[in-house]
């Protein structure tokens, strides 16, 4: 038998059609009781199983968010990835790159690299720097303190 191939009922098929008879053949084990039990009788309990983990929340399967890793990943993705400079047109039509980008959301200086938390003080990017006045240059502490932000109760890493 060659590489993604398997023995279905005598003949060689291809991997995806045995796949296909077995999917078959576990949705009929579901769908009729006198099928349940034996060989497929695990599938009725892989059906529940997998009904009552769409039933929870992300949060619930893998645990609480850890703020500080996102915040990390999102600034060695835009600042130091290898992509960081690498030039894109924005919705707006101008030219920017993902680390213009980040710091006119964060400042040049809003990420305590030692804490991985966000300075709160730090000023983004002013709008005659990039983005040709379509920026929001408010520091994130003012953000924090806009009646959108708390209507809304986001936190720092949220905003």
């Amino acid at each position: 038998m060659g590489c993604g191939q398997s023995k279905v009922a005598g003949a060689v098929a291809p991997e995806g059609e045995a796949t296909a008879a077995r999917q078959k053949e576990g949705a009929e084990a579901v769908a009729r009781p006198e099928l349940r039990g034996g060989k497929l009788g695990a599938s009725t309990g892989m059906v529940r199983t997998a009904e009552a983990q769409l039933e929870r929340s992300l949060e619930d399967i893998t645990g609480p968010m850890d703020p500080r890793q996102v915040l990390r990943a999102l600034y060695t993705e835009h600042c130091e990835g290898p992509e960081a400079l690498e030039q894109f047109e924005s919705i707006y039509g101008f030219e920017t790159c993902a680390k213009e980008e980040f710091e006119c959301v964060v400042g040049e200086e809003g990420v305590d690299k030692e804490t991985w938390t966000l300075v709160e003080d730090a000023a983004p990017k002013v709008a005659s720097e990039a983005g040709g006045g379509v920026r929001d240059a408010r520091t994130l502490s003012e953000l924090l303190r806009s009646e959108e932000v708390k209507m809304a109760t986001l936190g720092a890493e949220e905003v």
